[in-house]
C-alpha cells in the first residue's frame, strides 16, 4: 500500500514538473510559447476553434488565466472579471483575455486530452457566483487542455489559479498564481495603449486600393500582411502642409521600419502640370520621403476613406493600419509633424502620440510593468 501511494505521488509530481531543463528556465522575460495544441471553444458545445497566436494578439497585452474546478479557481474567474471588464455588458479596454480550463488530474491516456465535464462544472460554478457564462464566453476563444500537457508545461503551469501576463510585444511578464487585484489593475493601467483621439473609422476595413496604381516598381502585389503596420498618408506637390509632414512620417517609417513599420505615401494631383511616374517619384525624394509611393488618379480612393472617415477639411489624410488590413490610428490632416513653435502645438502633439502608439502597437520597448507583484 505504502509503495502504490509512493508511486502514485511520483506521477502526479511527473504532471506537474517540468519535463527538460529548457521547460524549468524562467519564463518571464521570454517570449510566449505558442497557444498549441489545446482545443478552443466559443461556446461550450463548440469545440475546435481556430487555435489564437501570441501573434495574432500582438498590439495588446494578454492576460492568460488557468483555472481548474476549485473555489479558488472560481474566485480567480471573478477577479479577472473585474479587472479585465468581463462582467455582462462590458469588453476588455486594453487588454486581450484568454481562458484556459484545465483537467486538473487528467489520466495518463488524457495528458493532452480535456475532459468536458470539468470544464462545465467551472462554467456552472462561476455562474453561480458572480460570472454569466454568456459575458465573455460567446466572444473570447476558451482553451481546453490538462495540467501537466505539453502546453501547461511550456508556460510552466504548475497549479491553478495561474495567470500569465504578455505585453504588447509578446514578452511574458508574470507567470505565477494569481495577485492581488489591486497589483493586476496596476499591471492593466501601467500596459494601456497611448490615448488617441477616437474616430468612427477607428476598426473598420480600410478596403481595396483602387484606383490607386502603385509608382514604385512591385515584383509582387501590396499586402498589409506583409507588414506589422502600414503608415498611408496622401500627399500632392506645392502643398506647405506636405512639405512638413511627409519628411516627418518618412522619419517614422525610418525609425521603426526593423520593427515591422511600412509607409505609403500617395500622391493625388491638385492643379497646375500633371507629373509623371518620374516626376512623382522625384518630388516624393525632394521631400525626403520613405517607404513605397503610389497615385491616386481622380482622387477615387480618397474620397471614398474621407466620406467614410467623416474628414473634410484637408485631403492630407493619414490612416494607419494592421497586418489585417484594419484601420487603428486615422488623421484629418492637414499637418502631423514635429515643431517647436507655439503656432503648430497640434501638430506636434498628434505626431508624438502617433509615435507613442506605434512604439506600443509594434513592441518597441513598450511600458514597463510595475513591479512583478507577489503571488498569493
Amino acid at each position: 500500500m505504502l509503495r502504490a501511494a509512493t508511486l502514485s505521488l511520483l506521477f502526479c509530481a511527473f504532471l506537474i514538473v517540468p519535463a527538460s531543463a529548457e521547460e524549468a528556465r524562467p519564463l518571464v522575460g521570454r517570449k510566449a510559447p505558442a497557444l498549441e495544441p489545446a482545443r478552443w471553444m466559443r461556446g461550450v458545445s463548440n469545440v475546435g476553434q481556430p487555435v489564437p497566436s501570441i501573434a495574432d494578439l500582438r498590439g495588446l497585452p494578454t492576460a492568460i488565466l488557468w483555472v481548474g474546478g476549485g473555489d479558488a479557481d472560481v474566485q480567480a474567474l471573478e477577479q479577472a472579471a473585474s479587472v479585465f471588464g468581463l462582467a455582462p455588458n462590458r469588453r476588455p479596454f486594453a487588454v486581450h483575455f484568454r481562458l484556459m480550463v484545465l483537467d486538473a488530474a487528467p489520466p495518463p491516456a488524457r495528458v493532452e486530452g480535456w475532459a468536458p465535464a470539468g470544464y462545465r462544472r467551472v462554467v456552472d460554478w462561476s455562474a453561480a457566483r458572480t460570472i454569466r457564462k454568456a459575458a465573455w464566453l460567446p466572444n473570447d476563444p476558451t482553451g481546453l487542455d490538462g495540467l501537466g500537457s505539453p502546453l501547461a508545461r511550456a508556460y510552466g503551469v504548475r497549479r491553478t489559479p495561474w495567470l500569465t501576463l504578455v505585453d504588447a510585444a509578446g514578452i511574458v511578464r508574470y507567470s505565477n498564481a494569481p495577485p492581488a487585484p489591486a497589483a493586476l489593475s496596476q499591471w492593466v493601467g501601467a500596459n494601456r495603449p497611448p490615448k488617441i483621439p477616437a474616430r468612427s473609422i477607428h476598426g473598420q476595413s480600410f478596403g481595396a486600393w483602387q484606383p490607386v496604381r502603385w509608382v514604385t516598381p512591385r515584383k509582387t502585389p501590396f499586402r498589409f500582411a506583409d507588414h506589422e503596420l502600414t503608415l498611408v498618408r496622401w500627399w500632392t506637390k506645392a502643398c506647405q502642409h506636405c512639405a512638413a509632414s511627409v519628411p516627418a512620417l518618412s522619419e517614422l517609417h525610418r525609425r521603426y521600419q526593423s520593427h515591422g513599420l511600412h509607409l505609403v505615401s500617395v500622391y493625388h494631383h491638385k492643379g497646375g502640370r500633371r507629373l509623371s511616374d518620374a516626376g512623382v517619384l522625384a518630388a516624393h525624394r525632394r521631400l525626403s520621403g520613405s517607404g513605397d509611393v503610389a497615385t491616386d488618379p481622380g482622387w477615387g480612393k480618397l474620397k471614398r476613406i474621407m466620406q467614410r472617415a467623416g474628414f473634410r477639411s484637408a485631403t492630407s489624410v493619414s490612416f494607419l493600419v494592421d497586418r489585417r488590413g484594419v484601420i487603428v490610428w486615422a488623421h484629418p490632416g492637414p499637418r502631423v509633424h514635429w515643431s517647436a513653435s507655439r503656432r503648430y502645438v497640434g501638430p506636434n502633439q498628434d505626431i508624438r502620440v502617433l509615435e507613442a502608439f506605434l512604439r506600443y502597437r509594434l513592441g518597441v520597448a513598450p511600458a514597463p510593468p510595475p513591479a512583478v507583484p507577489s503571488a498569493r
